[in-house]
């Protein structure tokens, strides 16, 4: 009767999980993104319990710990045991920090470096191993987490847990006149499997042998509005910066836009034209920007100049030719 009576005690205090969720801010390959676990269960987490998470495979985050950090100081340690190849991180609850209460919402996050390759999101569950001072050891059994549903750069399942995207931007160039001293109209296509944020910058330079001077209204004509009409044109350099409008997504769809320059008087070859595109914070202090692109190019700013005596020279030639 004792023993069924313990066990009745037991079974009843067992704990619950009410909220279970995991996100991350930044699906980039191979940068790093902060995964962020929320927990409310529904009985006190003393101090001193384990917290289990499992499932987090395939980052590319070397060591036996990870830094553990949280709003609520005092409440988790700050250093967490690692197992890289088996994807789990054991965080402990502070020995004496009067614990976790219950029916509360408790967060703590840390770091994980993304692999070089695209990715879905992992399935993590978690595991608590209650340290109770009068009925000893109990124990939550696995939970999956809710994985947030939040989309970053496009992406329906940027927040999930290892979600790993590689971005992709392609640009093209084409020009309308080869002419030296001529007006010509440079043409871009642009494409990317992301979706640029409003206010992301995409920087072209290279675009030399321009006689167009330095101004920040060069007039921009877009197919679909994704860009701001005007852009930041710098004559030395070649340099122009576009600006993203926004409301329109940039995801899997061609952007056309368009712009006017003068050519220079000196004849050249194509020039080397380069690209750079932000991906914005994504949470960390630091802009991420992907630069050094290079576009698919069909003669950007090749010129040439007629002169009157390479005319003259040719004509004498025919005529040569003619008699002979």
């Amino acid at each position: 009767s004792s023993s069924s009576s313990s066990s009745s005690s037991s079974s009843s205090s067992s704990p619950e999980a009410d909220v279970m969720k995991i996100g991350q801010m930044n699906p980039v390959a191979g940068t790093t993104t902060v995964v962020t676990v929320t927990l409310s269960l529904s009985t006190d987490v003393p101090g001193g319990s384990l917290i289990t998470l499992s499932g987090l495979t395939g980052s590319d985050t070397p060591g036996a710990t990870l830094t553990v950090s949280s709003d609520a100081a005092g409440l988790f340690e700050g250093v967490g045991v690692w197992d890289q190849e088996n994807g789990t991180l054991v965080v402990t609850v502070v020995e004496g920090s009067g614990g976790l209460a219950h029916d509360e919402s408790h967060e703590f996050s840390f770091e994980l470096k993304h692999g070089t390759e695209e990715a879905a999101g992992q399935r993590v569950t978690v595991e608590v191993a209650l340290d109770d001072p009068v009925l000893g050891w109990l124990r939550v059994d696995p939970v999956a987490l809710e994985a947030d549903a939040k989309s970053i750069l496009g992406h329906a399942n940027g927040s999930q847990p290892l979600y790993v995207l590689v971005p992709s931007v392609e640009m093209s160039i084409e020009q309308s006149n080869y002419a030296a001293s001529a007006l010509n109209t440079l043409t871009m296509q642009l494409t990317s499997n992301i979706a640029l944020e409003a206010g992301t910058k995409v920087t072209v330079a290279g675009l030399t042998g321009v006689a167009t001077e330095d101004t920040d209204e060069l007039d921009i004509f877009t197919s679909n509005g994704a860009f701001l009409q005007k852009g930041s044109w710098t004559q030395d350099g070649g340099v122009l910066v576009l600006t993203v409008a926004g409301g329109v997504s940039t995801k899997d769809v061609v952007s056309e836009l368009s712009f006017e320059v003068l050519n220079g008087p000196v004849a050249q070859g194509e020039v080397d034209a380069t690209f750079g595109y932000e991906l914005g914070y994504l949470g960390g202090t630091e802009m991420l920007r992907v630069d050094g692109v290079k576009p698919d190019q069909h003669g950007v700013l090749v010129i040439y100049v007629m002169s009157s005596s390479s005319s003259s020279s040719h004509s004498s030639s025919s005529s040569s030719s003619s008699s002979s």
